[in-house]
């Protein structure tokens, strides 16, 4: 995470939200608009292919429990009911491109509803990360859990981060408000 979004980030998270999330543009480029979401707990994304067993709903691993139990109802409806039960969005789809081989994300995970963006991002991240890693650049479709995300363009969200900034600095909970407010 770059040092100067870090104390954002940490902010967010003891403000109470889950991640970030930031409404993208078009750029000079053409690239289409989008939403692409900072995730701070890896539990919270699933591959769209994860078995969704229940008993490892607190899983950090992408495709946990892939295969799910024996007894588990592996058809695609009945893991889509299980990926909503356990709170996941199965409306929007979202994409992490990389080079990277892993099982479960570390540290916070980016991801995006927009599929060019990380195509792009995995192409860079296997030109810019070298052999070591692999250089097979993949697009990984995902699943998010609903809810408790900071919206970068709410000033009600922005509001409660700039709070904790401010404590951190010192600053009372009661003095941020009454300067935002000003």
């Amino acid at each position: 995470v770059n040092w100067a979004v870090e104390p954002i980030i940490e902010a967010a998270k003891e403000a109470g939200f889950s991640g970030i999330q930031v409404r993208e543009r078009w750029d000079a480029f053409g690239v289409p608009e989008g939403r692409s979401l900072a995730i701070f707990d890896p539990s919270n994304i699933r591959s769209v292919n994860a078995a969704f067993d229940p008993s490892q709903e607190g899983s950090p691993q992408l495709l946990a429990s892939i295969a799910g139990p024996p007894n588990l109802d592996m058809s695609p409806e009945a893991r889509k009911g299980r990926a909503e039960a356990m709170g996941f969005d199965t409306s929007t789809t979202y994409y992490h491109g990389t080079a990277h081989t892993f099982d479960a994300p570390r540290g916070i995970f980016f991801v995006t509803d927009n599929a060019y963006i990380a195509g792009e991002f995995a192409n860079q991240s296997g030109r810019y990360r070298g052999p070591t890693i692999g250089t097979d650049a993949r697009v990984l479709p995902l699943w998010v859990k609903r809810g408790g995300f900071a919206d970068l363009a709410s000033e009600r969200d922005l509001q409660r981060i700039a709070v904790r900034l401010a404590e951190r600095s010192g600053v009372t909970e009661q003095e941020a408000r009454k300067q935002l407010d000003d």
